[in-house]
């Protein structure tokens, strides 16, 4: 029976407590290390069966997001897991056009980015992000999509505007979506 005839049966000596405190706090910090790293590492290890997954980090301008993150990545995914039995993790963020070429340009880790100007492509390019002109090399000269614009006209279109040339014709003025508003409200120009 352990015990201190000064404490009673079944609690240890003042000394054995204190030792035991003492290698609790030398080898405490020691063990959670241990733990964490082993936490980390445990998936890359042989024999662990988990194999670790890839991660594409891809910013774009923001009219796309939806498109990307409920269709592009789904699908690629699991068409990436069908063909490689990888795991493919995809992280998107979405802003203004100029906005993510501002965020690149500051170092986010942006493996894709998805611009809607030429004109962001080139600042990026300028900065040796990119190499010059290398989107054009990409299928379609980069470009992976076109948005359409729509010419609104009063009824009978009295100004007779059937295309961009006609809208700089004397008398003709302009109404354009503010961005800022999501197309609620328009701007004259």
């Amino acid at each position: 029976m352990i015990g201190d005839p000064r404490t009673g049966p079944g609690v240890p000596p003042s000394g054995e407590v204190s030792r035991t405190i003492a290698m609790l706090r030398t080898a405490g910090p020691a063990v959670l290390v241990a733990a964490l790293f082993f936490y980390a590492v445990a998936p890359w290890l042989p024999g662990s069966g988990a194999a670790p997954s890839r991660t594409i980090v891809l910013y774009g301008f923001s009219i796309l997001g939806e498109a990307v993150n409920e269709g592009v990545f789904p699908d690629f995914q699991r068409k990436w897991k069908a063909e490689t039995g990888e795991t493919v993790e995809l992280v998107s963020s979405f802003s203004g056009s100029g906005t993510v070429t501002n965020q690149i340009l500051l170092g986010v880790p942006a493996e894709l980015a998805l611009l809607s100007l030429e004109l962001d492509a080139m600042k990026l390019a300028d900065a040796g992000v990119v190499a010059r002109d290398s989107w054009k090399s990409r299928p379609d000269g980069g470009v992976v999509n076109r948005t359409p614009f729509v010419i609104v006209v009063r009824p009978g279109n009295p100004k007779g505007i059937h295309d961009f040339a006609d809208l700089g014709a004397p008398g003709v003025r302009i109404v354009h979506p503010d961005p800022a508003a999501r197309c609620t409200t328009f701007n004259a120009l």
